[in-house]
């Protein structure tokens, strides 16, 4: 798959997106055709090849929108789609007893803009389930890449799903993400990330926003460090000869591998640069994990906000 061809395809996407959304929010067969499709097939999937993509897979008495297919013929993703902008975590349940019925070990919620993918029989919390998650608006269009790759069919068929870990494309100037103004409706708040309550019950998130106005969708609250560590390490706020970073006596937030003081690797690592994030934990700890990184990098927790689901 030529990267290139990846970033023209997620550039094209941006672009529908902005220019046909309206449409989009009213159709799931319209979001699937003018989204979903195309970067699955970009990403190595033949959407009319029933050996690698089987649509309304039947399965545990329902229908996955997708059944991406490993080499031994079986679903080794399934994908659930949603009009354009409907809430992800609709699809989650669903897409979780589906896998577990056909044994998928991967599962993914897209509305063709939202894309997050998830490991299914990791013995955690849904949200620490998490692999990566991807905007095509918020994101910039490089780093959407990057983050998609975890579905290039390649790398599932043999099991290997990840990010990429290294910038390898070769675009010139990096291009940054735009900032954006919050897109909460009238009456919804914004908190700080040392207001948010930890308590069972307290809602999703559902976007971040950073100290330079630039939000970003989240789906979970393990997205929260991972968003957090990416923005500062894009500032540079965060030298690598300061780290590691440490958790307590046995373990690291940040350190440049991803091992830990006694040798044990990190959960499910989050790479950027030079630099390692064990990203997982509950909500208390994820928020504890980020308010500790922030403040290692010098800057204020309060200065970044969470908006959580309604």
């Amino acid at each position: 798959m030529p990267l290139d061809e990846l970033l023209e395809t997620v550039v094209t996407l941006r672009g529908r997106i902005e220019a046909h959304g309206n449409a989009l929010r009213t159709s799931e067969a319209q979001t699937r055709y003018a989204l979903i499709d195309p970067l699955l097939r970009t990403l190595g999937w033949d959407t009319s090849d029933p050996a690698q993509v089987v649509p309304e897979y039947t399965a545990s008495g329902g229908r996955a929108d997708y059944a991406l297919l490993g080499k031994n013929g079986r679903p080794a993703v399934m994908v659930e789609a949603k009009k354009l902008d409907r809430p992800l975590q609709d699809g989650l349940l669903q897409s979780i007893t589906y896998c577990v019925a056909q044994n998928a070990p991967y599962f993914c919620v897209t509305d063709g803009r939202r894309w997050a993918l998830y490991e299914t029989f990791r013995q955690v919390g849904l949200d620490e389930k998490l692999i990566t998650s991807f905007d095509l608006l918020t994101d910039s269009p490089e780093q959407a890449c990057l983050k998609a790759l975890a579905l290039w069919r390649s790398g599932v068929a043999e099991g290997k799903v990840s990010t990429a870990t290294k910038p390898v494309l070769d675009t010139g100037t990096p291009v940054a993400p735009t900032p954006q103004p919050p897109t909460s409706n009238a009456g919804e708040t914004w908190v700080g990330l040392t207001e948010v309550p930890t308590e069972r019950g307290t809602p999703l998130p559902r976007e971040i926003r950073l100290p330079d106005g630039t939000t970003c969708v989240i789906t979970s609250w393990g997205s929260i460090p991972i968003e957090v560590t990416r923005w500062l390490v894009a500032q540079d706020e965060i030298p690598t000869s300061s780290l590691p970073l440490q958790a307590a006596s046995d373990s690291y937030i940040l350190a440049t591998s991803p091992v830990g003081p006694t040798g044990k690797r990190f959960a499910n690592p989050q790479q950027f640069g030079e630099i390692w994030l064990a990203p997982h934990g509950n909500i208390y700890g994820v928020l504890r994990k980020s308010q500790r990184i922030i403040q290692h990098a010098g800057l204020d927790p309060a200065d970044f906000k969470v908006r959580l689901a309604d």
